[in-house]
């Protein structure tokens, strides 16, 4: 199972939209595809894809929990969610934030199992996934727009990290910040974590500041970082997304975004 993690410190540059038409576009190409909430705030991929996070019983929230306290991630089956052929969902909901703040908390007090798993604060979500692993071909980490412990572990459990960068000039600390914190990532806890490439999204082909930033990036970033060809547009229908609960292959397939993400599909298939 390869294990992607989509990951940019920043808000709004469409991590959650990436995550969710990834996986469809995977699912569409016949992989058997886990798509993993790490939002602690809303469970923003849970409620993209129209379920209430509120009103669900189980979560990661008490896979995470379970294995905290018992030593086992149970509930995993319980909790993943169908929602395609080939393709689940492992949700979140607000109680993520309460584990989030444990994870801190045992972080620095280091005690999180003294005993005999040995398991650290910061490998929690590698332990979930390592008991999925011959089930799916790729679980893709919706990771939260911050550095916090939730995007460290999805950062340390993930074989590579998919960079959504909004085309516009002021996204680009957070891209910064975001690649020293996986360089980091890769000094101490997870050597082989390689970046996947930069997605540029939101893009206007019409503007000349998305051409400016389009050639900024590829000019800046190219040389060390693939940056993928085909940018995802901005548009009417990725926007109706988050309100009518599909990927943009069930809303509109014939949409260039849905092309941008088969061929984004596509690349990360090649990768492997």
């Amino acid at each position: 199972m390869k294990k992607i993690s989509i990951s940019m410190a920043k808000g709004g540059v469409g991590k959650t939209s990436t995550a969710v038409n990834l996986s469809a576009a995977l699912a569409k190409s016949g992989k058997r595809v886990l798509l993993v909430d790490c939002d602690p705030q809303q469970g923003n991929a849970t409620l993209f894809l129209g379920h209430n996070p509120n009103g669900l019983k189980i979560t990661i929230a008490n896979v995470i929990n379970a294995l905290l306290d018992l030593g086992a991630p149970n509930f995993i089956n319980e909790a993943t969610i169908r929602q395609a052929e080939n393709f689940d969902l492992l949700p979140a909901n607000p109680k993520l934030e309460a584990i989030q703040n444990r994870l801190i908390a045992e972080k620095s007090s280091a005690s999180i199992f003294s005993g005999e798993t040995g398991i650290q604060p910061h490998e929690v979500l590698k332990a979930i996934l390592g008991e999925v692993e011959e089930k799916y071909d790729y679980a893709v980490l919706d990771c939260p727009p911050s550095i916090s412990m939730l995007s460290i572990n999805a950062l340390v459990a993930a074989d590579s990290v998919l960079l959504p960068v909004e085309a516009h000039y002021e996204c680009y600390e957070a891209l910064v910040q975001t690649m020293d914190v996986i360089n980091r990532i890769k000094m101490n806890w997870n050597p082989d974590l390689q970046i996947e490439g930069i997605l540029l999204t939101k893009y206007q082909s019409r503007t000349r500041l998305c051409r400016e930033v389009s050639d900024y990036t590829r000019n800046n970033f190219g040389t060390k970082v693939k940056v993928f060809e085909y940018a995802v547009p901005s548009s009417i229908r990725m926007a109706e997304l988050s309100s009518v609960g599909v990927s943009i292959f069930e809303h509109s397939p014939d949409s260039e975004a849905a092309l941008a993400y088969g061929k984004l599909a596509e690349g990360v298939m090649w990768n492997v």
